[in-house]
């Protein structure tokens, strides 16, 4: 793609960024805020649009949520579910407009298949308008397993017919808008393969990043955290994330019941919003409270409680969503030095561990013994710290990126 010239910082490239599932607060901070925040220093001017759920902003809880910002100028407004009527469409247009951001040419980079697919009408009647899908996941497959995970059963008729209504969102989003980001490689070929739609120039690839040098503070205070909280000495198996039925949570049981059983010095420390939960599993697994700590915590102290560990597990079933996935976790286990045990359903994390040896990979959910034993000697290895911490700057450093998704923006901004 051709580049455009560095901008001039009094005329900045204006960007609408539509968010249209709402402040996710775990995955916004890190993956919206971060960059759009960096992106000013880039002569990138970002003006973030949330479609909220609608009880969420009737109770005005996005009041709460614009004090995480950092100043970027925001605006929320309720999501209407599936664009029925083209709710959203209207409201992204209205927006566009009163914020007088269409002057020119505008960028809008939608995250997600529908947020993009919302907002192709727009680009129809106001031809100024470049659009960007910034492709997180392949949401009509993510549907189908919500259903068969959350209701235990095959998606009925009315669902199947959703699911192939996504699919149709998915290919008009890939045709028609300007510009793909990727959140994985392959994922292109995915799209080719299924609807002859995934080649060409418009594919970008921009994984879910981490600003590395965020977490440099927590490893030089990672020994007195441990000391502590009573993990000096230890060897702390981590978890960070959600405990829905496709993060295998009884799978993670067995794993810390397995490492205990090779080594009783084991402890595990669980970062989750579910704390509750799974202190009741641990404990009825019969883990005593010494040897486990379960705590919520936000993105500012994440990096704290991270670097506390030794070994991060990643532990995915082999699907179609898994497969094409780019878990924000993994980069965040790298940046605070931890080893990292997976699967090797997601193909980028896996490719990754196996080029860079920062990792073991378990060839199955429940991991044999022998490779549990090897993550544990490879953990205890010297540099292997300094060794995953040098792999995120690599491969998830979002200073990788940013200066691509400028120049993106720009050569969009820039007009015939």
């Amino acid at each position: 793609m051709e580049k455009s010239p560095r901008p001039d910082p009094s005329d900045p490239v204006r960007v609408l960024y539509l968010v249209y599932y709402g402040f996710e607060k775990t995955v916004i901070e890190s993956q919206v805020i971060t960059p759009a925040s960096k992106l000013s220093g880039l002569g990138v001017a970002v003006h973030l649009l949330f479609l909220e759920d609608f009880t969420d902003w009737v109770l005005l809880r996005w009041r709460k949520k614009r004090r995480s910002l950092r100043g970027l100028p925001a605006t929320f407004l309720p999501r209407i579910p599936r664009n029925f009527l083209y709710g959203n469409t209207l409201m992204t247009g209205l927006v566009i407009f009163a914020t007088s951001l269409c002057r020119g040419r505008l960028v809008v980079h939608a995250r997600g298949f529908q947020g993009a697919e919302s907002v192709l009408p727009i680009k129809k009647l106001c031809p100024a308008v470049r659009i960007i899908c910034d492709a997180r996941g392949i949401e009509s497959e993510e549907y189908d397993l919500h259903v068969r995970f959350c209701r235990k059963r095959p998606p009925n008729p009315i669902e199947t017919s959703w699911k192939r209504r996504l699919e149709s969102v998915e290919r008009d989003a890939i045709s028609r808008a300007d510009a793909i980001f990727s959140v994985s490689r392959p994922m292109k070929d995915f799209f080719a393969k299924r609807d002859g739609i995934g080649s060409g120039e418009k594919w970008h690839y921009v994984p879910c990043a981490v600003d590395v040098s965020s977490f440099e503070l927590a490893l030089s205070r990672r020994d007195q955290m441990r000391e502590t909280h009573g993990m000096r000495d230890r060897k702390v198996i981590l978890y960070s994330g959600s405990l829905t039925s496709w993060q295998t949570p009884q799978q993670l049981l067995k794993i810390i019941q397995a490492y205990r059983k090779i080594d009783a010095s084991v402890f595990f420390l669980g970062l989750t919003t579910e704390n509750l939960l799974l202190k009741r599993l641990l404990v009825e697994a019969g883990l005593k409270s010494e040897d486990f700590l379960i705590t919520r915590t936000d993105l500012e102290g994440m990096a704290n409680w991270l670097t506390c560990g030794d070994i991060g597990l990643l532990i995915r079933e082999d699907n179609v969503v898994n497969r094409y996935a780019c878990p924000t976790k993994f980069a965040e286990y790298l940046a605070s030095g931890l080893h990292v045990l997976s699967t090797p359903a997601v193909l980028d994390v896996a490719r990754i561990i196996r080029d860079e040896k920062v990792g073991t990979i378990a060839e199955a959910i429940e991991p044999a013994e022998s490779e549990l034993k090897e993550s544990l000697r490879s953990a205890a290895g010297r540099g292997r710290i300094e060794r995953s911490v040098a792999v995120a700057r690599k491969y998830l450093d979002w200073s990788i990126y940013l200066p691509e998704i400028a120049d993106c923006y720009r050569f969009l901004a820039k007009g015939d």
